[in-house]
């Protein structure tokens, strides 16, 4: 009898121990397993990150580019837009010198002459001509000269 609950222990301890192993053993595959995942994981998310980074590099590098025209347009406009003026200021001084010759004449002289077929016209270009003048800087107010 002594004999059967030795057998008996024996086998049960037996069953234990192999079951106990087989647990350790599920257990170091599924570790194995879940690490492997794990690191995979890693990998993707290093990778999806590296991704991500030349994503906003470009975006940035887009951006910049697109800056860069328009700042472009930016100053070509603003070049154009100063020799427009300066072309506008130099006819408009061209055309006041011409122009105040002749006002000055008719102030000074033309009344004295008397009324002729050009009086009336000649007095309103004297009127539009300084209604334009009031417009134009003086020589110290014209930024750039």
């Amino acid at each position: 009898m002594e004999q059967i609950i030795n057998i008996s222990v024996l086998s049960l301890c037996t069953v234990v121990i192999s079951l106990l192993i087989y647990r350790v053993i599920k257990v170091q595959v599924n570790l194995k397993h879940c690490v492997g995942l794990f690191l995979q994981s890693q990998m993707d998310n290093h990778m999806i990150r590296m991704e991500m980074e030349k994503l906003v590099e470009q975006n940035a590098s887009a951006e910049l580019s697109q800056s860069d025209g328009f700042l472009k347009f930016l100053s070509t406009s603003r070049d154009w837009a100063f020799a427009y003026i300066e072309q506008v200021q130099d006819a408009l001084s061209e055309f006041d010198h011409t122009i105040n010759e002749i006002t000055e004449w008719n102030r000074t002289y033309g009344t004295a002459l008397g009324d002729n077929l050009f009086s009336k016209k000649i007095e309103e270009i004297s009127l539009a001509y300084e209604r334009l003048q009031s417009l134009l800087p003086k020589d110290n107010e014209t930024p750039n000269n």
